[in-house]
């Protein structure tokens, strides 16, 4: 599932979420569903920044660093993975 960040509260974060748009542009263009989910990330989950996605301050560039919940922003463009089978959020990757 991927979606931007609309707020941060806690370990619970809302998303808009987002589908590609079909361009023939080589860049990945994102559509708005209309759609709003909100999910909880309890502490074992990795957050990680990926396609050259690091944040000022981070003492650490590597893309396989975990960062806390509460390092997400408004407007962060993430993608989430659950666990086999399951509503539980088990890794995601802030791709924008």
């Amino acid at each position: 599932m991927t979606g931007r960040v609309l707020s941060v509260n806690g370990n619970t974060i809302t998303l808009a979420l987002l589908e590609v748009e079909d361009t023939s542009s080589p860049s990945m263009e994102w559509r708005d569903t209309g759609m709003e989910m909100k999910l909880s990330i309890s502490d074992d989950v990795t957050i990680t920044e990926g396609m050259g996605t690091p944040r000022s301050g981070n003492s650490s560039p590597s893309a396989n660093s975990s960062i806390p919940v509460s390092d997400l922003q408004k407007e962060d463009i993430v993608m989430v993975w659950y666990k086999d089978n399951t509503e539980t959020v088990e890794r995601v990757m802030v791709v924008q």
